[in-house]
């Protein structure tokens, strides 16, 4: 923290101090008011301060002093106080906070005051047995953290008096706030805000009573020293309550305090989730003592929470597999309730409310045509979520490909795409890559038909796609449809005109290929290259031709390291590196070849 704010701060409490000092100790305490006992304050580390607890109190006695500060009880907690005043009354108090996963914290609590053994008389004086005296509050608290570093409580307690058989009660209702400002911290409260009086024991008001606290943590917070000043309607006297406590070996604390001429002191341990703590309280009447316990437990609100959010992320994300968008949204909806700075998980809440709307507008009447679409849709979305709308806009669009009609989900998630979407993140296709892949392993295996099939489908996707265009080309070429190639590399050299060069290299290397494929096929057919892709055609897989021996054996020995079967072969000066298909399946030579592709060999059947 920084050091000049704290060097302000203990002035300012110091000038306080020093201006009061002289007022606070000619004011008595607060007694002969309405509800006197619930001024009295519970906690032994709170008494042992001074009962300067208004801005620190961290545990289940929280929502009798400051129902706001239940925000800073991260454990659900329990508190007991015990103290017997004068030999003669019972005063004690037992306290709950329980925290939810969320921002709001609850929190309960009884108080009692009770003194017995009165003796009781009639008018002439004759004993007539014994009575007690009872106050007893029953009080129940809420409070909510609106920002990191302030929140907002309430309580509403039940506060009934007896003596002997004649009693009253109240309703009364407190209100309070809570804000941090680095290792500083104020709370300000009014009491009595709601007061509703009930029965006949005593006719007072309930008065409205103004507090407010501040503390500051120093020295490692090591030290905290606080003061806070109680303001009770129609007296003009003001009470204040100064004190500190400072830490020892981190779980042993000395406290000290002084309210309204009187001094206090206490000490508290604290050893894994259980905290003991006593407190006296010094006054010219007589000395009382005050014991209490807290004890923590369970896991953290924190630990709490990420695991929901986590367990929640995961079944937004099932729910979105399963195309369950409204669903996904819900628990979406949920994890922002717990963490609402979460903006990942925000945008695609927001997105996924645009796919359920467009979704459940055509779900009735729309009906997949195919697993494959239905598949492709869902991925679309799926990309769509995590902000890759270059890839959900290739999806869709293919989806349109394979059913152009009576798809309305596909074409309204496809428009709103291309709408809200800026172009330069609709540049690459995934789609378009895995088809050129495609087209790639069918040219190799000499399947033109399904590469011009292939690249079709690309260039209904993307039609300004040049290597679309130069592989249709090559594929109508190698099938001896030369016409159909020109035109396909003439659309090349519409889009970019100095493909030329390019495309006449391609030319000389396909008409290579073409022969060198040619005189492996006994016929000297060579449009049955093409059209007849049967099993009982195929001799073998074609894998390179080398000018010389050397190179060939080369490629032999890198293939027979990989368990691949290889010959080479002499015809006209060249050497052939090729797999015999004499004795071998279909199957197995499709197995080959397929991994002769995976390893970026050019491989070509032999028929």
């Amino acid at each position: 923290m920084n050091k000049k704010i704290i060097r302000n701060v203990l002035i300012y409490l110091i000038l306080i101090v020093t201006v009061t000092v002289q007022q606070v100790c000619a004011v008595s305490q607060s007694g002969g008011i309405a509800g006197q006992m619930m001024l009295w304050g519970v906690n032994a580390r709170a008494i042992g301060m001074g009962r300067m607890y208004l801005s620190i109190a961290d545990d289940a006695s929280t929502c009798y002093w400051n129902p706001a500060n239940m925000n800073l009880v991260d454990r659900k907690s329990i508190s007991s106080m015990y103290s017997s005043l004068l030999g003669l009354s019972q005063y004690t108090y037992f306290g709950f906070v329980y925290p939810t996963i969320g921002t709001e914290s609850w929190g309960g609590a009884f108080i009692q005051l009770s003194s017995g053994e009165f003796d009781k008389r009639d008018s002439n004086g004759s004993p007539l047995g014994s009575f007690e005296v009872a106050h007893r509050a029953l009080l129940l608290a809420y409070s909510r953290q609106l920002t990191d570093s302030l929140s907002f409580g309430t309580s509403f307690t039940s506060l009934s008096n007896t003596v002997d058989s004649i009693g009253d009660s109240a309703i009364l209702c407190d209100i309070a706030t809570y804000y941090r400002l680095q290792n500083i911290r104020m709370s300000g409260a009014v009491k009595n805000i709601i007061s509703y009086s009930l029965g006949s024991l005593s006719k007072d008001n309930y008065p409205l009573i103004i507090k407010l606290g501040m503390s500051v943590y120093t020295l490692d917070d090591s030290l905290l020293i606080g003061i806070d000043m109680n303001r009770i309607e129609n007296s003009s006297a003001i009470e204040w309550a100064i004190g500190g406590e400072y830490k020892l070996l981190e779980r042993f604390f000395l406290r000290a305090g002084f309210n309204s001429g009187d001094l206090y002191g206490g000490i508290g341990v604290g050893y894994s989730d259980v905290k003991v703590d006593l407190a006296l309280h010094m006054s010219e009447v007589a000395n009382s003592y005050f014991f209490s316990i807290n004890y923590a437990f369970g896991d953290s609100r924190i630990v709490e929470r990420e695991n929901v959010i986590s367990a929640n992320i995961s079944k937004m994300e099932s729910k979105i597999a399963d195309a369950k968008y409204h669903e996904a949204g819900v628990a979406g909806d949920y994890i922002l309730s717990l963490d609402a700075g979460n903006n990942a998980v925000r945008n695609k809440v927001r997105r996924l409310k645009k796919v359920t709307d467009i979704v459940d507008i055509n779900a009735k009447s729309q009906e997949y045509s195919s697993d494959k679409v239905r598949e492709l849709i869902t991925y679309a979305v799926k990309e769509y979520l995590v902000e890759d709308e270059t890839k959900a806009v290739n999806k869709l669009q293919y989806v349109l490909f394979l059913q152009p009609e009576h798809n309305s989900i596909a074409k309204d998630l496809l428009a709103y795409l291309l709408n809200t979407t800026d172009e330069n993140k609709l540049a690459g296709s995934d789609i378009v890559g895995e088809k050129m892949k495609e087209s790639l392993v069918n040219f190799y295996g000499s399947k033109y038909d399904e590469v011009i099939k292939n690249c079709d489908e690309v260039i209904q996707l993307d039609q300004n796609n040049i290597d679309a265009y130069l592989r249709k080309g090559s594929a109508y070429f190698m099938i001896l449809q030369e016409e159909k190639a020109i035109e396909s590399w003439q659309k090349v050299l519409e889009i970019n005109p100095n493909m030329k060069e390019e495309i006449e290299k391609i030319i000389q290397n396909l008409k290579k290929t073409r022969a060198t494929l040619s005189s492996d096929d006994d016929s000297g057919n060579d449009n049955n290259q093409e059209t007849d892709n049967s099993e009982t055609t195929i001799k073998g897989i074609s894998i390179g031709t080398f000018k010389d021996e050397r190179s060939a054996a080369k490629r032999v020995r890198e293939l027979e390291k990989n368990n691949i079967p290889v010959e080479i072969s002499k015809n006209n000066g060249m050497y052939r590196v090729y797999v015999n298909g004499k004795g071998k399946t279909f199957e197995e030579l499709k197995s080959i070849f397929e991994e002769l592709v995976n390893r970026n060999y050019k491989a070509y059947w032999m028929k």
